[in-house]
Order: C-alpha cells, then structure tokens, then sequence
C-alpha cells in the first residue's frame, strides 16, 4: 500500500520502506483494513497495493478516542493490476448508521481514478461534482458489515 509509482514490478511488490499504510490485523469477507501510518487521524486511500487486485477497507483512528485505540473505516480502495481505479466514501450519522447516496446532501458516494497528468500518475479531482457517484449495488452487502464493524468498535 503506497503512494504513486511505488509497485516495482521487478520486485513484485511495493517495498517496505514506501509503504503509506499498515494492517490493523483485522479483515472485513477478507478485505484488509488498513490505516495511514503518518497520519492515522486521516483517511487517505494508497494510490498503488502490493496484491494485483484487491479491495482495501481504509480506516482511521478518531481523534477523540485516548482510552484504547479503535478504528472508524471511512473509505474503500478499489484496485485493478496494483492501481487504485475507484474510491468509495462512506459518511455515517452521529448513531453510526449508513448515509446512502444522495446528489442533494453531503452522502456516500463512489469516485473514479484516472490518469490525471498522463505520466502514469493515477488520482481524482477533489470536489468534482462530475465524478460523484452512486455506489454500485455490488458493495452495498459490504458496507453493511463495515456499518457493524464500525458500531462494534465505538461499543467495545
């Protein structure tokens, strides 16, 4: 899990020292959960993944939380041949349940990657009203378990 450019693909993987992210231990139908290593307080999805084509479930640690650590899971990473090509952004209400997508009110919505510079430097604009999405029904099962996930974790 790393920045831009950083799977070697004579390596076979993105080596240890350009990894962003680290593993909580936790997996969600098989899916890793990850965390941002400089800055576990924010989610920010890895722009390249060791394996060919996973799904990463990004999380965070909420800022407010000092008794014991504890993951909230905001975004999933979607890759293809170890590039991030969709982005998922899950927003909850104060209880913790699911917003679904809505294009009138700040909801969940689903975002796609591109080549932004024509170098191989994948991204999204930020704030681009023509690449908000509603999320394909396929995730929709997942993100159940990641609302149950999330519930579970303030509860514990």
């Amino acid at each position: 899990m790393g920045g831009n450019s950083t799977y070697n693909k004579t390596l076979g993987v993105i080596p240890l020292m350009s990894r962003t992210h680290f593993e909580n231990g936790n997996r969600i139908d098989g899916h890793k959960i990850i965390v941002q290593k400089q800055s576990p307080h924010q989610v920010k999805v890895p722009m390249n993944s060791n394996s060919d084509s996973p799904i990463y479930l990004c999380a965070s640690v909420p800022k407010d939380h000092f008794d014991k650590i504890r993951f909230e899971i905001k975004s999933i990473g979607i890759y293809e041949r170890h590039r991030c090509v969709a982005q998922i952004d899950l927003k909850f209400d104060k209880n913790g349940n699911f917003i679904p997508y809505s294009n009138t009110e700040k909801s969940s919505h689903y975002h796609k990657f591109s080549d932004i510079k024509g170098d191989g430097t994948i991204g999204r604009k930020s704030h681009d009203n023509n690449n908000h999405h509603p999320i394909p029904t396929k995730y929709h099962s997942l993100i159940e378990k990641i609302e149950k996930y999330n519930k579970e974790q303030k509860n514990d």
